[in-house]
């Protein structure tokens, strides 16, 4: 069964990196030949094969990609969650790349709009590796934090934990106290209330303030009738943080 699952995650991330390709290789392929027919000859058989090996020997060097490199050495094992992992990593490595350098730089927007759907493949394959809390410290760690709050944030929202004793949504309001910390913090909420200088600020941050009361108080209301209470320490510090209880 692992070998079968194997099997499928590789067709998936081969035929999803191959498709996104062949739409920016048809935009290289057809800008090279308006301006000079045999320029993509030149391209395909010269400085593409150049541009391979450089990043190949960039990869191999890496260490975090031992795994998904080395599946393609002779004698190395083809069938291992780790080389899976590995390679769903490596993917998601060079797509953040892709995200960073921005659609303006790929001037290929097709290729662009593929982006965003295939990183969220790649995501949800994640899932069959590790758990949500280790998924979203890799996809963090790589510059994808933005990506994987849109591609599972909907989740949080779904009471469907039941099978894996609470740890995912413990995960979530974890990981939705920090924020609203951060936002706390960096909208400096209390310094700025009691230094505010015109009645305009002081609305102004009395109107965020209120915000977070009021998120706090639908939050406890949602978690109530989801069958949550705050005997749980998780969910009442969350509540706490978000009704300003400090």
């Amino acid at each position: 069964m692992d070998s079968i699952i194997n099997s499928r995650n590789r067709c998936i991330f081969g035929c999803s990196l191959s498709r996104l390709l062949s739409s920016l290789d048809g935009v290289i392929q057809n800008e090279l030949a308006r301006r000079e027919p045999s320029l993509y000859q030149w391209y395909s058989s010269n400085q593409n094969p150049l541009v391979v090996r450089t990043f190949v020997n960039t990869f191999e060097n890496d260490r975090r990609f031992n795994s998904a490199t080395a599946i393609c050495s002779e004698g190395k094992p083809m069938d291992t969650s780790e080389s899976d992992l590995s390679l769903l990593v490596l993917g998601l490595f060079c797509l953040a790349a892709i995200t960073k350098l921005g659609s303006a730089k790929v001037s290929c927007q097709q290729f662009f709009s593929m982006v965003p759907d295939i990183i969220g493949r790649f995501m949800d394959m994640l899932l069959e590796f590790v758990p949500i809390s280790k998924a979203y410290t890799l996809t963090k760690d790589i510059g994808l934090q933005r990506e994987f709050l849109c591609n599972f944030g909907p989740r949080a929202a779904v009471p469907k934990f039941a099978n894996d004793h609470g740890l995912e949504i413990s995960f979530w309001i974890d990981l939705v106290q920090k924020q609203l910390l951060r936002a706390l913090d960096r909208e400096k909420i209390w310094s700025r209330l009691t230094t505010s200088e015109t009645i305009e600020v002081l609305e102004k941050d009395l109107a965020i303030f209120g915000f977070f009361i009021a998120l706090g108080r639908s939050t406890q209301v949602y978690l109530s009738s989801k069958s949550h209470t705050d005997s749980n320490d998780s969910i009442n510090s969350i509540v706490r943080c978000d009704r300003c209880e400090f």
